[in-house]
């Protein structure tokens, strides 16, 4: 079980086929790596946690699990387990192909590189993301998101930052955002349950709009849909100078329903 001592936080980037990778942020002066096959009496999944490379250079910690190619067919169960334990706020970087990956506590800025397979996050500095075939969620996110995919959907609790995504197959839910949105996908819902400053730019061609506005905040409101219903159930208003925080909100589908509400938070 390597231990490495980290008074710091450190980067840590994970390589990572047909496994189930942990990861475990915490106020801690060290990092723990633990490797274990899924399977002991599997030979091959024995084998995979064998060839796992663990290695910790100058603050970044780097661990390689090798393709599941080499040892299993892609499609089947993880072969190796491997949890590792950092100081809140170290960096993440993860590259997957049939993997898993799941992390608990406070980490800083994230990219992930998703070939296929899941990624859950809990809270996080930042987020730049690239899917191929995947799903990523996120509860909560202080800094920026740019994602970019060809299928998955992407949830997010709460963005504070500005968020980017473009997406072919692949929607966004997104609980709550504070910074200006942009989100296009060719096929997927995109929805905003409380939208509480900024501008929102949501874009699809098949799939529903949903757009949550704060209470004490007006919307000015540009909607279409080709083929679709839009409807906006708040109150219209000529001056919206009583109101705290003014937001916009571009909406375009060809065939989605579009609704702007208010939100229940």
């Amino acid at each position: 079980m390597p231990r490495f001592d980290t008074p710091k936080p450190i980067a840590v980037t994970v390589d990572a086929c047909s496994a189930e990778v942990r990861l475990v942020a915490s106020e801690r002066s060290d990092t723990v790596v633990r490797i274990e096959p899924v399977d002991t009496d599997n030979s091959s999944d024995v084998k995979v946690a064998d060839k796992t490379k663990v290695d910790f250079y100058a603050d970044r910690l780097t661990v390689t699990v090798p393709p599941a190619s080499s040892w299993k067919k892609v499609g089947e169960r993880s072969s190796v387990a491997v949890t590792i334990e950092v100081p809140t706020d170290s960096s993440l970087i993860v590259k997957l192909m049939q993997a898993r990956v799941y992390a608990e506590g406070s980490l800083g800025a994230c990219e992930v590189r998703l070939e296929s397979g899941i990624v859950r996050l809990d809270r996080i500095g930042a987020l730049r993301a690239q899917i191929t075939n995947g799903d990523i969620a996120v509860e909560h996110i202080t800094g920026s998101v740019e994602a970019d995919g060809v299928s998955g959907p992407v949830r997010i609790g709460t963005a504070a930052g500005d968020l980017r995504l473009s997406t072919v197959n692949g929607g966004l839910d997104l609980d709550r955002a504070d910074g200006n949105v942009i989100a296009k996908t060719v096929d997927g819902a995109l929805r905003i349950g409380r939208l509480n400053g900024g501008t929102a730019e949501l874009m699809n061609v098949t799939g529903n709009i949903e757009v949550g506005i704060g209470e004490g905040t007006a919307a000015w409101i540009d909607a279409y849909s080709r083929t679709g219903s839009v409807r906006s159930h708040l109150a219209a208003q000529e001056d919206p100078g009583e109101f705290d925080n003014t937001v916009q909100v571009l909406a375009r589908t060809r065939d989605g329903d579009i609704a702007i509400r208010r939100s229940m938070e």
